[in-house]
């Protein structure tokens, strides 16, 4: 997997899927991205998830990633694969996603789900 710009948390699911937490980009350095949420997302062999040219899977040049009083953000990479999907889920900007863990029996109840810190 490539384009994950701060993976947290990695964790297998029961049936051998990989999930991954990600810190979404910050508001703040030369390039500024407004609001980008932080994400859990199922990792595919070979995927692509976006950094630096896409957070959450949309392009961050989309109007809603940018920061009042600053221009809107620009691609840097010449050529960009496609980011392989969309996130499994998306948390509010600056949640501080941080590890994940997956149940994996009845006996504690949410066999198969995943509870992200």
């Amino acid at each position: 997997a490539d384009g994950l710009r701060n993976p947290v948390g990695i964790a297998c699911t029961p049936d051998g899927r990989i999930l991954a937490t990600e810190g979404g980009m910050e508001e703040r350095g030369s390039r500024p991205i407004a609001a980008a949420p932080d994400n859990l997302w199922e990792i595919q062999n070979g995927g692509f998830y976006g950094w630096p040219d896409f957070a959450s899977g949309v392009s961050v040049t989309d109007a809603r990633y940018r920061l009042p009083g600053h221009p809107l953000p620009r691609k840097l990479r010449v050529k960009t694969p496609s980011v392989a999907g969309t996130p499994v889920a998306l948390f509010p900007s600056g949640s501080g996603v941080g590890r994940l863990d997956c149940s994996l029996t009845e006996s504690f109840g949410f066999a198969g789900e995943a509870f992200v810190a």
